[in-house]
């Protein structure tokens, strides 16, 4: 309430005007029980008929405090409709280039539309998971994609062949600005021809800072609840919306598993100690990670205590980097 602390705001007068008229009709039936066999309306219930909640009936109704406090949910609500819309716009704006998006959606539009041209065993995990490859094509433009599909089997064994977290993680490799999980559909695909083990490569051929790699990654498998990070899930391979060889994550079907335990000072497959830095970009899209973001992107295959975990989690990694950045500074922590 800027200004003059006597002005009612409308939205602060429509709030009002419930409280008014639930507190006066609370005293027009304190007044009844007590006056009886009288059918005359009460001076409390002829108010309640009239009330239109204008400043003088809500300055005679309710005491400073309650005033105070309904602005303050006023302020809650109205503060509550601008962070979302400006965390919309923000999104919209840091989105990927219209090429790279454009890319994307087509490796999509083949992914869920697809039609099932070959299809032949690939080599069974160690854990005997199920997995096709795939050549899909494009009913519309005939384009064709190589793709891994990975059936859903009951029980999740165990929680260790989950795949519709295939599919979380690679939304929520979007939403944190990255670009190192490949594109899911929930048929479900991957595209993965022509990949490699990344560890099968020099540091100077990846195409990406090393450090910054594995901190996005263990950023995103925090988030994920994902143990299972091993040598064999960093590739590199030609990318589905950028140019050159670049690193592909893999294989997220055992994330949000309760049991699992992933922080992030852990050691990474490759032996190169705790995380110590971050990407400007992650850092900041850390924060735009709020819920109504998750539960609209995520909420298709997480459950409400899952997003709240996840939130959680959230919170987590930001104080991590914000402790790295106190301890180390913003210049040697943060990569821009």
């Amino acid at each position: 309430m800027a200004g003059n602390s006597n002005t009612i705001t409308a939205r602060q007068r429509s709030l009002v005007k419930v409280a008014v008229q639930s507190k006066a009709r609370t005293q027009a039936q304190q007044e009844q029980s007590v006056s009886a066999g009288r059918h005359q309306p009460t001076p409390v219930e002829e108010e309640l008929q009239r009330c239109t909640a204008d400043d003088a009936t809500i300055h005679r109704h309710l005491a400073p405090e309650e005033l105070r406090s309904l602005a303050a949910q006023a302020l809650v609500s109205a503060a509550h409709s601008f962070s979302l819309a400006a965390a919309t716009e923000y999104r919209l704006k840091a989105g990927p280039p219209e090429a790279v998006a454009a890319r994307h959606a087509e490796f999509l539009a083949v992914l869920e539309r697809g039609v099932v041209i070959s299809a032949e065993h690939s080599a069974p995990s160690q854990f005997d998971h199920k997995s096709y490859v795939l050549t899909l094509q494009d009913p519309q433009t005939a384009r064709r994609v190589r793709a891994i599909y990975k059936p859903r089997v009951f029980g999740d064994a165990g929680g260790w062949h989950r795949t519709p977290m295939e599919w979380v993680a690679y939304r929520l490799n979007l939403l944190l600005g990255l670009d190192l999980v490949p594109p899911v559909a929930y048929r479900q695909a991957r595209e993965g021809c022509g990949c490699n083990l990344l560890k099968e490569f020099p540091q100077d051929r990846w195409g990406v800072d090393p450090e910054v790699l594995q901190s996005d990654t263990r950023v995103l498998d925090v988030l994920l609840h994902n143990s299972d990070r091993h040598h064999g899930h960093f590739l590199l391979g030609p990318h589905w919306a950028l140019d050159g060889m670049l690193p592909v994550l893999i294989d997220h079907a055992a994330s949000f598993r309760k049991e699992a335990v992933v922080c992030m000072d852990h050691e990474n497959a490759f032996g190169s100690g705790p995380v110590r830095c971050v990407s400007a970009s992650t850092y900041l899209r850390l924060r735009f990670l709020d819920s109504h973001t998750v539960s609209q992107e995520l909420g298709q295959h997480l459950s409400r205590a899952e997003q709240r975990a996840l939130l959680h989690r959230r919170d987590y990694v930001l104080r991590y980097f914000d402790e790295l950045v106190a301890q180390q500074g913003y210049a040697a922590t943060v990569r821009e």
